[in-house]
């Protein structure tokens, strides 16, 4: 046993690359990944309420294994723990938190409160950026510390993470992947602001006279920065004395930079898997706009509820049972965009029914969830 604990301890030392008791650093900083993403990029903030919503939206249930089925268990400890993780907020806050931290971090910590028979009877979220893992002797996590000094048993934290192929132990947040596109979205906001208040470019130039005198030069000045400058006198007319008005307009290249924030808005969607809903805020089409959303839940939410359902079965369920016995499952029936993708499966099933197929093949290629019928 004292063998195998120690080839353990030394494979947790390869793949780890780092040392038992030590801190392991992340190298994407969720606080500035809010404060320039999250709270400066409104495409970043709307893909990340988008998603944070959709998942806050769909119950996640518990269900145990009775008579060879999983049934539903309304009334256990660890579904009343995820309907009411604690005090301040329900299910569905804890939920929109947790995937907007992972969103902007790529990691999502929730801290465990235990009663005194040490089951977990509340669930409080955890900033992410005052989270740091401790590396350990003979597993890849041995505890975590909080805010740099509060020591935190790896037991008492579940610490949710997006796939990173560059660390074991941190996840990869999507934001890190679109961080060009959001300075570059940032920075053509800014660029609109100041073009709004200067109005772009001079709509074009007030020429003076080579005779005019310093005092002259200095009132036609002043008249130009009293008619222009100040936007309560937009658009109205101007009078320079001895001044001829030159017209002028944006080159090919700034026109195109004003165009910058609709591919920046593309780029960033397609990381977060929500190009085409932002693309359809502006669309009227609502059949287009139902296909949309479809493809939204489909595509970008289901995968993400699978991702979260793996991660809380192995961060909660070892609390109260076995993962042979126990597990945590999502419930999408109340999503319209999905019922009427079923719909369109039911009429599918109907039409090759109708045409000679068992029903019993069928029940079991769409997984109906109906016993086989004899005969």
């Amino acid at each position: 046993k004292k063998k195998a604990q120690t080839q353990m301890g030394s494979a947790v030392s390869i793949v780890s690359g780092g040392r038992a008791g030590q801190a392991a650093w992340s190298d994407w900083g969720s606080e500035a990944a809010t404060k320039e993403g999250y709270k400066a990029s409104a495409w970043v903030y709307r893909s990340i309420a988008m998603r944070a919503n959709a998942v806050a939206s769909v119950p996640f249930i518990v269900e145990s294994f009775k008579d060879g089925e999983w049934q539903r268990e309304p009334n256990h400890p660890l579904q009343m723990l995820l309907d009411n993780p604690n005090p301040e907020m329900g299910h569905g806050e804890l939920m929109r938190l947790l995937t907007t931290h992972l969103d902007l971090a790529g990691n999502g910590y929730w801290l465990k409160v235990r009663n005194a028979a040490g089951k977990a009877v509340e669930l409080w979220p955890l900033l992410p950026h005052e989270v740091t893992a401790v590396m350990g002797a003979s597993e890849l996590v041995q505890g975590y510390k909080l805010r740099g000094h509060t020591n935190l048993a790896r037991e008492d934290v579940c610490h949710i993470a997006y796939t990173n192929p560059s660390s074991l132990i941190y996840g990869q947040s999507p934001l890190q992947a679109a961080a060009k596109a959001v300075d570059v979205d940032n920075a053509a906001a800014a660029w609109q602001k100041v073009s709004m208040q200067n109005r772009g470019i001079p709509d074009g130039v007030f020429s003076l006279d080579d005779d005019v005198t310093a005092e002259q030069f200095e009132q036609a000045r002043q008249q130009v920065a009293e008619q222009y400058a100040n936007q309560s006198n937009a658009r109205s007319p101007w009078v320079v004395a001895r001044a001829k008005w030159q017209q002028m307009s944006l080159t090919p290249a700034e026109m195109d930079f004003l165009n910058t924030r609709l591919t920046t808005r593309e780029e960033i969607g397609v990381v977060f898997g929500t190009a085409e809903m932002l693309a359809s805020l502006a669309s009227a089409n609502r059949a287009s706009a139902q296909e949309v959303r479809k493809s939204f839940w489909i595509d970008t939410i289901i995968p993400l509820l699978e991702e979260l359902r793996g991660a809380l079965n192995v961060a909660l369920v070892p609390e109260y049972g076995k993962s042979s016995t126990l597990r945590i499952n999502y419930d999408t029936s109340g999503v319209a965009a999905i019922r009427a993708d079923e719909e369109e499966t039911l009429e599918i099933i109907k039409g090759l029914w109708s045409m000679g197929v068992p029903f019993n093949v069928l029940a079991q290629r769409y997984e109906l969830g109906i016993e086989p019928i004899d005969g």
